[in-house]
């Protein structure tokens, strides 16, 4: 994930190119002395700005810091005070006639306490994490350059962020330190890798060193050179997934989760073309997050040859999270994650977006797209328009309608399959028939894939286009097809028909409405739990729901009772799934009742509208929070703190393919 916006109104060589650009960039540099006195929460800084005679700067700076212009004929005034809901004051700085350097002074108190996670930024005895949202440099209108001449801090403590970004101007100035037990990778490489944990752990710190040299070459390929003099993991001290120019700020429960390795690490090493050298334009959208996500988070499941299922989870999550009301909005109007459903707009949808001008363009048209991308808009803040404008140049092809729609519209198309018939032709040819047709408050143009399989297992992949509501289509074969199957690997961004999609704790965190039924202490743990995560109304019930269950919506049972046994058991009719007084059988394995907590997901096979949900075992309330991130699953069993069983119901039947 990326640091939130600091208003919420927050095989091809590329290094001569870089360096062109990194020439071109006209802006101030700042040159900073720094002195950090934690057990005071406290900063002084003495910041020596390059600046052009008689020009008028103007910047912000937090309202707890006090400064002045020390340099003779420099003129500093206060134009505004920070409102009360603001944390920066307002300045204009004006050099003299004569000047090309101005020197600021300014110190201070910065302690923003952490809460729920969520600091913009803090002085204190375990560490100092200072963002652009903390204001602790001069935040000018245009970007900067910077370097930290001189830092004192207390002893044994360490500056695990860049000292000096020179090449590309920065829209945020960084300042993460501590006392730091400092891992490095040693091979000579031209980009120095480094990790710092609070505590001396090699093993960790060496796990992430082995996996780093892979992904930086992989990206360096695929997207041109690094564009910084280093990149570094660094453990902080409270939560947080952020990525910043050159590192990555993880805290120490984040840094620990096995599958950030395959997750997290590959998407933040990525932000350092997208996102911190390629900048974004929040006025005009935040396209970011979608190509990151794309290209690191969904290349690594196409390694895993897991991606149609990341895709069609990512479909899931849109249904799930926008279908209740307002909770959808245009992609171009994403600006950063804040809750379920803005991440799967953002995030999911904007994934799909470039996914499907993948399939569109073809494999080599769009890596070339990306590479022209950065090389073109390095140092720049851009959005959507530019990403059109680059795209269709390289490709030669007008995207304009596929932009607008899938920016500007919201909802999703509905594919549906009709009339299929084989018939045979003309001696040995067979020719198949049938209508494509796409549900939807306005009409897509799309790139459908349609896929046939033969008797003697060949198999040929068609892309249709799709301009209309229904589409007549014909194909011709010398073989005998066995199978069709439209949109199979889940390319096209569209609402999945409710066969199409296996269940999971996201229908439950989704639905517009949610019962909990079951022990009263286990419903307060649950109520609490997740009212400030999900945005159904979650209501407390008893049993007699279970006699009149609702039409729609979702309702969770918890804890032990031969009733939500008969009902999983009704619900899950034809799936692997068993109950005996002693274990429940998942999926062919076991897990004894005594030793495993268990969480399903059913739907109801009486009200198919309504997402059933069980969840049981010793000390179950500890499950409420956990399980809010483990949405794509259907069938969960937990015991201590392992995850045994992470699955989803097998998909029994679907309404795009058809066998002949």
């Amino acid at each position: 994930m990326s640091l939130p916006m600091k208003t919420a109104t927050s095989c091809l060589s590329f290094v001569s190119v870089f360096f062109s650009y990194a020439i071109a960039f006209a802006s101030p540099h700042q040159s900073l002395e720094i002195t950090l006195t934690p057990a005071l929460k406290t900063l002084s800084v003495t910041d020596t700005v390059q600046v052009v005679a008689g020009k008028s700067y103007r910047f912000l700076l937090n309202k707890n810091l006090s400064i002045s212009a020390t340099s003779a004929g420099d003129r500093l005034q206060r134009t505004r005070a920070a409102g009360a809901q603001e944390l920066a004051n307002e300045y204009e700085l004006t050099a003299g006639a004569d000047d090309s350097y101005a020197t600021l002074t300014y110190s201070g108190v910065i302690f923003d306490p952490v809460v729920n996670n969520d600091s913009t930024g803090l002085i204190s005895a375990d560490g100092v994490a200072l963002f652009g949202s903390t204001y602790w440099v001069p935040e000018f209108d245009e970007k900067t350059t910077y370097d930290i001449q001189n830092i004192t801090m207390p002893p044994g403590w360490m500056l695990a962020s860049p000292k000096s970004q020179n090449k590309i101007p920065q829209q945020e100035i960084y300042l993460v330190a501590a006392a730091f037990t400092e891992y490095s990778l040693d091979t000579g490489a031209a980009v120095p890798l480094k990790v710092y944990l609070r505590s001396p752990e090699p093993q960790l710190a060496q796990t992430f060193l082995s996996l780093l040299p892979g992904y930086l070459d992989h990206y360096q390929q695929t997207l041109g050179a690094y564009p910084y003099e280093s990149f570094a993991v660094i453990e902080n001290f409270w939560e947080t997934g952020f990525g910043m120019p050159a590192f990555t700020l993880l805290g120490p429960g984040v840094i620990r989760l096995p599958y950030i390795l395959n997750s997290s690490l590959p998407h933040e090493l990525l932000h350092n073309w997208w996102g911190n050298s390629v900048f974004v334009d929040y006025d005009r959208g935040n396209w970011c997050e979608g190509l990151t996500t794309y290209m690191a988070d969904h290349w690594q499941q196409e390694l895993l040859k897991s991606d149609r299922e990341y895709r069609r989870q990512s479909l899931m999550n849109f249904q799930d999270y926008t279908h209740s009301g307002g909770a959808d909005f245009p992609l171009r109007d994403f600006k950063q994650r804040f809750n379920f459903s803005s991440q799967a707009i953002g995030y999911g949808k904007g994934m799909m977006l470039f996914h499907m001008l993948r399939v569109h363009l073809g494999d080599a048209v769009f890596n070339q797209a990306v590479q022209d991308l950065y090389r073109t808009q390095i140092g720049k803040s851009i959005s959507y328009e530019e990403i059109e404008t680059v795209f269709e140049n390289t490709s030669g092809k007008d995207l304009k309608v596929f932009f607008k729609q899938w920016l500007d519209q919201t909802g999703a198309p509905r594919l549906g399959l009709k009339r299929p018939q084989l018939a045979s032709i003309a001696g040995r040819k067979f020719q198949v028939n049938f209508e494509l047709t796409q549900a939807s408050p306005q009409n897509y143009e799309l790139t459908v894939p349609v896929r046939f399989t033969m008797t003697d297992g060949e198999v040929r992949t068609e892309k249709v286009t799709m301009t209309s509501g229904l589409e007549a289509l014909q194909f011709q074969f010398e073989k005998r097809p066995k199978t069709l199957e439209v949109d199979p690997e889940v390319d096209v961004f569209r609402d999945l028909d409710i066969n199409e999609r296996p269940l999971g704790f996201s229908n439950v965190f989704g639905a517009g409405k949610l019962w909990l039924t079951g022990d009263t202490a286990l419903v307060s743990a649950y109520q609490q739990s997740w009212q400030q995560s999900i945005e159904a109304v979650i209501t407390p019930s008893d049993d007699k729901i279970l006699l009149d269950l609702p039409s729609e919506g979702a309702v969770v049972m918890l804890g032990e009772n031969p009733k939500y046994e008969q009902l999983m058991l009704q619900a899950l009719a034809g799936q692997d799934f068993k109950i005996s007084p002693d274990e429940l059988s998942v999926l062919g394995a076991s897990y004894p009742r005594k030793d495993f907590k268990t969480a399903l997901v059913a739907r109801s096979q009486s009200h198919p509208g309504l997402v059933l949900a069980w969840v049981r075992g010793a000390q179950a309330e500890t499950l409420a929070p956990r399980l809010l991130h483990y949405g794509k699953y259907s069938a969960l069993a937990f015991s201590d703190k392992a995850v045994p069983l992470k699955a989803t119901w097998p998909l029994l039947k679907t309404p795009l393919r058809v066998d002949f």
